[in-house]
């Protein structure tokens, strides 16, 4: 699954997939392995990448904003096509709950959408 992102205020387009020794992650070419632990208690984590060893904290803003913290070091992180600042969204892939088939599409290319918005109706056999 491909992702738009900005850390910092730096573009990122990274690809994400499942390995078979963890998670695969490329970025501008580099791909890296990242294993996680289950979250403590308080929220860190163990993250190997490449198998080197960080503690992480990643505070949820809302839905496509995170604060990350690796040591003394925070980013900020935007899914999406923007840095914060006033540009449209950009979402390059919407999943399905199930498989199934398109039966009307409410929307047209460039139309403007909101959150909540129906965008299809999808028929399923369950």
């Amino acid at each position: 699954m491909k992702k738009k992102l900005y850390i910092n205020s730096e573009f990122f387009e990274v690809e994400v997939n499942d390995g078979k020794n963890g998670i695969e992650v490329r970025v501008n070419n580099k791909t890296f392995t990242i294993e996680l632990s289950p979250k403590t208690h308080n929220g860190f984590r163990s993250v190997l990448i490449n198998k080197e060893s960080f503690e992480v904290h990643c505070e949820e803003e809302d839905e496509s904003h995170y604060l990350l913290s690796i040591g003394h070091n925070s980013y900020t992180i935007n899914f999406g096509g923007t840095s914060g600042a006033d540009s449209e969204e950009e979402i390059s892939v919407i999943h399905a709950p199930m498989a199934g088939l398109i039966a009307k599409l409410r929307v047209k290319e460039k139309d403007t959408i909101a959150k909540g918005d129906s965008l299809l109706i999808l028929e399923a056999m369950k």
